[in-house]
């Protein structure tokens, strides 16, 4: 049988439209349903055409479906409301969120050029590239330059800050930023090393199962790690075990005409800014770099700093302060009985914890700069968080004024040191002593514990320092030199030095090693 042509068969005819309707109302009849049925509920495309254009709600969705591009002013105000989180939040968890604000910028600013607002990107780097100077200053130089975008940039994050952070984003709809997140970022999430847990690992890295399926980029290394890297090996090269052969040098910055009014001082964990506790109440900030200080505001508006910062706030003399590990934060105690938190960013005061019924002798920030400690009058010290106006916890158990605290480098202890002539060791969990520590003859005003958690060292009244095992609990010597009241004492990194301020105007420093008394420097 032959099949016929497309010739043979003629060109095809389209049935009309009386045609369909016909055949249409066939059907439906045959299925039970009446024409005067089929003529009220019969409605012409145009009717359709007319009620959809004329519905609200569905205009709205069709708006919402159009609007996954978002205009230049919607992503910058996104990307302000990110960093305004991420900075001026008081999260446990901020130091790792920041890590993803920096690549978050970088990628905002790139997709303005991409989309050819030259002005624009141009005016957002430069608004907002001071948060990143620090650790991505050569990084910022390449971008100004550059149309490309760079390969997948690499974040290390724990589970938690990774949920609060993508929770943030979905939560406010920032399209954009989420986009760039899925497509731009490579996130590897990472354990955090425990406050307490004393591992040598930095980070245990988890495998995923995305991971499993996809190739991971290769690491690319940016101009400031490689920096970073190589100041880090000169820092070696210079490094020597500090000891009686090798004495470490001195670096003298003089205060003038502060006509006895210092009480306290302050100095951040990588020296670059000294703070000052006064008897008339406020505290004094200045950067020992020689630069002039900046609050945010007088950044944005290009305002040139002053040489230091004055923090107004207490009403009574300062006697203690300590830095956050991160320099954002400067905390303070004073006779008025508060406790204060000021942010070195604003230079303005955040918090007032009140809750000592006496003046507040000492504060000590954690090493993680969330948690912070008092001693006080009232013969207590205290626990603290950031975040709450209340104590977390109130050690009780000297018989007299606690003069000073410091923390454990593990977070998990406090020490203390009292007039009543002891020097204890505090469980932070617990709220517990766990160590008492008796062998001065008179009040105790300084503590140290050494960087590597080992050893304890206090001075005060009796003009002597004592040298304490903290496993043990024992005494391992007794360094006399001063004449006059021991103020305060420090480690050095390495713990392997000992260095003392007293009334009798020397600094003392002392060999840690040595089983038997030995000072080798006094200035």
């Amino acid at each position: 049988m032959s099949v016929p042509s497309q010739a043979s068969l003629g060109s095809p005819t389209l049935p009309s439209q009386p045609d369909i309707d016909r055949i249409v109302s066939n059907y439906f009849t045959r299925k039970g349903y009446s024409l005067s049925t089929l003529q009220q509920e019969s409605t012409s495309l145009d009717q359709l055409l007319q009620q959809f254009k004329s519905n609200n709600q569905t205009q709205t969705a069709l708006k919402s479906i159009h609007s996954d591009v978002e205009d230049i002013e919607t992503i910058q105000s996104s990307y302000k409301s990110l960093r305004e989180w991420t900075l001026y939040g008081l999260d446990i968890y901020k130091s790792e969120l920041q890590e993803l604000l920096y690549p978050m910028f970088m990628y905002t600013f790139l997709e303005f050029k991409s989309r050819g607002t030259e002005e624009y990107a141009q005016n957002f780097l430069e608004k907002f590239k001071h948060d990143h100077l620090q650790k991505h200053d050569a990084d910022l130089e390449s971008l100004e330059s550059t149309n490309n975008y760079p390969t997948k940039y690499t974040v290390k994050i724990s589970r938690i800050p990774l949920e609060i952070f993508f929770r943030f984003l979905q939560e406010n709809q920032y399209r954009t930023l989420i986009r760039i997140v899925n497509e731009r970022l490579h996130i590897e999430k990472v354990l955090p090393t425990s406050a307490g847990g004393g591992s040598d690992q930095n980070e245990i890295r988890i495998k995923t199962e995305d991971d499993m399926d996809i190739d991971k980029p290769s690491t690319a290394y940016t101009n400031t790690d490689i920096r970073a890297e190589l100041e880090s090996l000169h820092e070696l090269r210079r490094l020597v075990s500090l000891g009686s052969v090798a004495q470490p040098s001195v670096c003298l910055y003089t205060f003038h005409h502060t006509q006895d009014q210092v009480n306290c001082f302050s100095i951040s964990e990588d020296a670059t800014l000294v703070a000052g506790g006064f008897s008339e109440s406020f505290i004094k900030v200045w950067s020992l770099k020689g630069e002039k200080l900046k609050s945010q505001q007088e950044i944005e508006e290009g305002h040139s700093g002053t040489e230091y910062k004055k923090l107004i706030g207490h009403s009574g003399p300062i006697y203690g302060m300590s830095f956050s590990h991160d320099n954002k934060y400067l905390i303070s105690c004073s006779e008025d009985k508060t406790v204060r938190l000021w942010s070195l960013e604003t230079y303005k005061n955040l918090v007032c914890y009140k809750s000592h019924n006496y003046p507040v002798w000492d504060v000590d920030f954690g090493p993680y700069g969330f948690y912070f400690a008092t001693a006080s009058h009232d013969k207590t010290a205290r626990l603290w968080s950031c975040d709450h106006v209340h104590p977390l916890r109130i050690f009780s158990g000297h018989l007299s004024d606690v003069n000073t605290v410091r923390f454990h480098p593990n977070s998990k202890y406090i020490v203390t040191g009292s007039c009543d002539r002891t020097a204890r060791l505090w469980d932070v969990q617990r709220g517990t002593c766990v160590r008492v520590f008796n062998g001065h003859k008179g009040s105790i005003h300084t503590v140290a514990i050494s960087p590597n958690g080992r050893l304890m060292a206090s001075g005060g009244e009796d003009t002597c320092i004592i040298l304490w095992d903290l496993g043990s609990g024992k005494r391992l010597k007794t360094m006399t030199g001063h004449t006059g009241l021991v103020y305060s004492i420090a480690f050095n990194s390495d713990s392997t030095i000992l260095v003392s301020g007293s009334a009798d105007g020397t600094v003392r420093i002392w060999d840690v090693n040595k089983n038997t008394p030995n000072e080798f420097k006094e200035t």
